[in-house]
């Protein structure tokens, strides 16, 4: 994700000649480590900061102090403190839901049997994507849902309850996933769903195109990143400039990638991590 969003900032510091712009990141994606960068910035200069927020509970309080310090930050991709923040370019959660709900309809061509995976309804990211799923997919009734299983947000939860499961309803025909959970640890196992049952979830970055190249997922659902960086910069700049911010709150258009659209998904992913492109 972060060379996405690295190459549409550069393409608006190139675009405007915006000066003064530092683009880094920590070495590790952790959300400790993000914080520990963040708390690094102040007394160097700055004036504002995009920030990719991780996990939006355990960041809060560093985008607060810097929100304290006098900068302008504008958070990325999922938003946090959102009292204090200038402005949010990323995920509409409940769109995903959403889409998610429809991507699992077409997949069983409108009739079905499913088990959801979710994180609970108060939890900060996931609860808006649960509700908006089970909204949409009740409208779809001849897809049955056997079990809402809380996974905790756990990649080894996520993968030990399909496996339970699918020993049991051998016949089912997907999981649904509200997030890639299952999928972030599967390197050196044994596949995760053999036979004529697929996953259906949220994450086509690069390092999951296998799953769907190897007949384990149905359907990926993933945003269009390619202005994410580029629009969160744009937003910090006239922030900084204490220009009026119109709209400061941009949400991301979705896709649904399946393995007839993945050859086209990837060559677009490829586009987008290109400052030139």
């Amino acid at each position: 994700m972060w060379p996405v969003l690295r190459a549409g900032a550069e393409r608006y510091v190139a675009e405007f000649g915006v000066k003064g712009v530092h683009i880094e990141a920590p070495r590790r994606t952790s959300p400790m480590a993000q914080i520990a960068l963040l708390d690094t910035l102040h007394g160097r200069g700055f004036r504002g900061a995009c920030v990719q927020v991780n996990d939006a509970r355990l960041m809060a309080p560093a985008i607060r102090r810097l929100c304290g310090q006098g900068l302008r930050v504008i958070t990325m991709v999922h938003d946090a403190a959102e009292e204090v923040r200038h402005g949010f370019c990323g995920l509409n959660n409940a769109a995903i839901g959403q889409r998610l709900a429809e991507a699992t309809a077409q997949a069983l061509h409108n009739a079905g049997s499913v088990i959801v995976l979710h994180a609970g309804a108060e939890h900060d990211t996931f609860g808006d994507r649960l509700w908006a799923f089970r909204e949409a997919l009740s409208r779809h009734t001849r897809v049955r849902c056997y079990f809402w299983l809380d996974c905790q947000a756990s990649a080894s939860e996520a993968e030990r309850l399909i496996r339970g499961h699918l020993e049991r309803y051998p016949n089912l025909d997907a999981f649904v996933t509200l997030d890639d959970w299952p999928l972030r640890f599967l390197e050196g196992k044994p596949k995760l769903l053999p036979g004529s049952c697929k996953l259906i979830t949220f994450g086509a970055r690069p390092g999951n195109w296998r799953y769907l190249q190897d007949g384990t997922c149905a359907a990926l659902v993933e945003a269009d990143h390619r202005r994410t960086g580029y629009d969160a910069l744009m937003l910090c700049d006239k922030a900084v400039q204490h220009q009026e911010l119109i709209v400061n709150r941009i949400e991301l258009p979705l896709v649904v990638v399946t393995t007839d659209s993945l050859d086209e998904f990837m060559v677009d992913w490829v586009a987008w991590s290109n400052p030139a492109g």
